[in-house]
């Protein structure tokens, strides 16, 4: 099969999913589409991104709905599904107006139906797809759904390689960053209104390859497509939705680091109000496999600790681990208590926070699950 050949040649990230993406569509016809690599760990994409036949100002609705809205065949729910594939069509039972993304987004664009993939090695998931066809055109057929979960991981398997394998780019001279962090403000519907002088230092030495939610800001500088998921996923967990915000780590176009964060504030009466992304240079960390010793955790507790980090439940852990469920929570305890967490997501966010994301581009990895 040409794909898994694709997938075998070690094509780097960017031409691995240009080149998917046009097979692809040679066997699955669609008029628009968004395949992103994704952390394994989070399920956020990352730098590595197709978008055809889709306006840029689309990711933050696209986000906001995958995040905050009620909806079907979410990213989260397909990586936790065998084949990792399901039709809008399939989801809603033919009514596709049951669906917020279809009424918000997709409708508004000219699309009708839609089919969404989790590219997965076992339960890892490297990259997501979503492919869209015009109003009018028929639904993805089962033979074409069927394809797509054939080619999953074969996808999932040649994304790994491509992320694993990637070296630094080379530091061509120091950056002019400033010293101190920046600051992005969002308001509560997530618009970008207003910035500090040192953020848009920060943001307008982003690598030019890196993702980006659109065209140039109104304020000079682009808006990574990493940054409008913080955002979206600040808002989500103030609303409570979702994991608590994680961080990323970007580079600029001189190699250096930029860690990005979000927080969502709250009004007076306790509502969630706008969102702060804070934006701040970032020295070389130490690699996440030092979390290990850091912590001192035994094999199955390293096993637990990533599935918990994933958002699974306790039980849910057992049975992927064939263990029993007692087992399970004494690891649970023994891993928050060695890690000085109070609840999961002080965990999750101390594992990515202080180990994880500093070391990602780097292309270590972090604690796996079996």
């Amino acid at each position: 099969m040409e794909i898994a050949r694709l997938c075998d040649s070690g094509l780097d990230g960017d031409r691995l999913l240009a080149e998917v993406t046009t097979r692809l569509r040679e066997v699955v016809p669609f008029d628009g589409c968004f395949i992103s690599s994704t952390d394994p760990d989070t399920l956020m994409c990352t730098h590595h991104a197709v978008a055809d036949g889709l306006p840029p100002w689309v990711c933050g609705p696209f986000f906001h709905n995958e995040f905050l809205d009620n909806d079907f065949n979410k990213f989260a729910d397909l990586a936790r599904m065998p084949a990792g594939v399901r039709t809008l069509g399939e989801a809603t039972g033919g009514h596709l107006g049951r669906s917020a993304r279809y009424i918000d987004i997709n409708s508004g664009l000219g699309f009708g139906h839609e089919a969404r993939v989790a590219f997965s090695v076992g339960d890892r998931t490297w990259a997501i797809g979503n492919l869209l066809r015009e109003k009018g055109s028929s639904d993805f057929t089962e033979a074409e759904r069927q394809f797509l979960a054939l080619v999953s991981e074969d996808v999932a398997r040649g994304m790994r390689a491509a992320v694993l394998g990637e070296r630094e780019p080379e530091v061509l001279a120091p950056d002019s960053l400033p010293a101190g962090p920046g600051v992005v403000v969002f308001d509560a519907e997530g618009r970008l209104i207003s910035a500090t002088d040192e953020a848009a230092a920060c943001l307008r030495s982003i690598d030019p390859r890196t993702p980006t939610a659109g065209a140039a800001t109104p304020f000079g500088f682009p808006l990574p497509l990493a940054a409008s998921m913080l955002v979206a996923r600040a808002r989500a967990h103030a609303a409570g939705r979702g994991a608590p915000p994680a961080s990323v780590r970007l580079r600029t176009r001189n190699g250096a680091g930029l860690r990005l964060q979000a927080a969502c504030t709250r009004t007076p009466d306790g509502a969630p109000g706008g969102t702060a992304l804070t934006i701040a240079p970032s020295a070389a960390a130490e690699l996440a496999p030092t979390a290990v010793g850091t912590y001192d955790l035994s094999q199955s507790e390293q096993a637990v600790t990533a599935y918990l980090a994933r958002g699974f439940a306790p039980a849910d852990i057992a049975a992927r681990l064939g263990l029993a469920a007692e087992a399970v929570d004494l690891d649970v305890r023994s891993v928050l208590h060695k890690t000085g967490s109070a609840n999961r997501g002080q965990l999750t966010s101390r594992l990515f926070n202080d180990h994880y994301y500093p070391a990602h581009n780097a292309g270590c990895r972090p604690l796996v699950a079996a």
